[in-house]
């Protein structure tokens, strides 16, 4: 199976090789944990290696996303001029819930997502974050069964996809069996990334751990990550 190497410093290590092509990852975390960085670093990574990505935003604008990645001397802006990147803004606003609340699927949002990656010939794509939206689906079978079709469709299309998903904040001690938010997309994914913040003295430690990943081998345990001015970089554990 190829493997794409993320473009994050230390990941490739723990995933023997990076992540595997076409393929759905769940990155989950509650906030401040760096998810948008990843993601935004993990399409890069992507467009260093001649592959073009589509990022699909549903609460901050694009470019929030741009001036907040501006820090890591990521010029965006550059990238869409180019046709490398496209963002897709779709907010969770009332009128995106209440559409997706009286027909009860994301086949609105999914013909959204499919027109960029077609005109774009995307090959890396994030959802950030997609936890909103399915708060507007009626249960939780529900909520699997349109994950299951919007991962089959993005798959289909020739993607890696990196769809985030917001989890509430627990205890360190917890947060290794709080892994969604519903419970069910962890096994909808064909991999999950888990992103904890731990309490270390008087400071906030960030901290990485590969949860799942089908059909390639990775290290297992829980890793030491920092936010640098390059942006996301993992440590080796002690």
């Amino acid at each position: 199976m190829k493997q794409l190497q993320t473009g994050i410093s230390g990941l490739d290590e723990i995933l023997d090789g990076g992540i595997p092509e076409k393929k759905v990852i769940m990155l989950t975390g509650y906030a401040g944990t760096g998810k948008t960085i990843f993601s935004t670093q993990f399409l890069i990574g992507g467009i260093k290696n001649q592959e073009t990505a589509v990022y699909v935003t549903f609460e901050e604008t694009a470019q929030e996303i741009i001036d907040n990645t501006m820090k890591f001397g990521w010029n965006l802006e550059s990238l869409i001029e180019e046709k490398k990147l496209v963002f897709v803004e779709v907010f969770a606003s009332e009128e995106s819930v209440r559409i997706v609340r009286e027909v009860d699927d994301l086949t609105p949002l999914i013909e959204r997502i499919k027109l960029a990656i077609k005109r774009n010939k995307a090959k890396r794509v994030v959802l950030d974050s997609i936890t909103a939206l399915l708060m507007a689906l009626k249960s939780k079978d529900v909520v699997r069964r349109e994950l299951h079709r919007l991962c089959a469709i993005l798959k289909n299309m020739g993607c890696t996809i990196l769809m985030i998903s917001e989890v509430p904040e627990v205890s360190f001690e917890q947060a290794s069996t709080v892994l969604s938010r519903y419970g069910v997309e962890e096994f909808v994914a064909d991999g999950l990334i888990t992103l904890y913040f731990r309490p270390e003295g008087m400071t906030r430690e960030r901290y990485i751990e590969i949860r799942k990943l089908r059909g390639v081998h990775h290290k297992i345990g829980v890793y030491p990550f920092e936010i640098t001015d390059h942006g996301i970089e993992i440590k080796p554990r002690a």
